[in-house]
């Protein structure tokens, strides 16, 4: 009788977690920005948060056709921050980035940031300019984050850069960067406080930022 093993599948390089919930109007639009990317060694994993929409099945028609996608189902909504928090739990791989499923990526931005990582061992995450952009992707403001801006040095004089940076309220869309998986799990993912959620980006953010620097190109 021969015997059959399950050979498992290569651990990619990049984990990509998708929290979403009710994603249906802009969901389908957002994995094939995925898909797209030049950078190819990557799972995209979308963990749905007990949608009542199409949800599921969108995810489920593309990942017939794509094996680096999959699909998590929470039975019954456990918050956006543990959705958020799961994904970053779920990862593989050494490098993550959460994707919202409701924005676009330039073909070269797993790429770039990646790249970005792979030339500074210290940093701990990297990140490109951003469009700000309406329900039909028509852009409202370009390069709306920082532009070429390193959050280097110490760790108070990364603090101060950090807090001292233009556009304050932008430089939380840097939790959708690149990110060294271990420091990510570290820093404590995002939690909960005496305001509820709110804040709890830039505080993530904070915390890893005591670990190394950001890189913006």
């Amino acid at each position: 009788m021969n015997r059959r093993l399950l050979r498992p599948m290569p651990v990619p390089k990049v984990s990509i977690g998708m929290p979403v919930w009710n994603g249906e109007p802009f969901l389908a639009d957002a994995i094939r920005s995925l898909q797209r990317q030049t950078f190819r060694d990557y799972e995209l994993i979308v963990y749905d948060n007990s949608s009542s929409d199409r949800t599921r099945h969108i995810v489920q028609a593309a990942a017939r056709h794509d094996r680096r996608i999959h699909y998590v189902l929470h039975r019954k909504n456990i918050g956006a921050i543990a959705n958020f928090n799961g994904a970053l739990a779920g990862a593989h791989a050494p490098f993550f980035m959460w994707a919202a499923h409701d924005d676009l990526w330039e073909p070269d931005f797993v790429g770039e940031t990646y790249r970005l990582l792979q030339s500074a061992p210290e940093a701990v995450l990297s990140f490109t300019c951003l469009d700000m952009i309406n329900a039909r992707a028509y852009p409202t403001e370009s390069n709306y984050i920082l532009g070429k801006y390193t959050v280097g040095g110490d760790a108070f004089a990364r603090y101060r850069r950090f807090l001292d940076a233009p556009q304050l309220s932008g430089i939380a869309c840097l939790v959708y960067g690149m990110m060294r998986t271990s420091h990510a799990r570290r820093a404590g993912a995002f939690k909960t406080g005496k305001y509820g959620t709110w804040g709890s980006d830039l505080l993530f953010l904070l915390r890893l930022l005591s670990r190394g620097r950001f890189l913006v190109s």
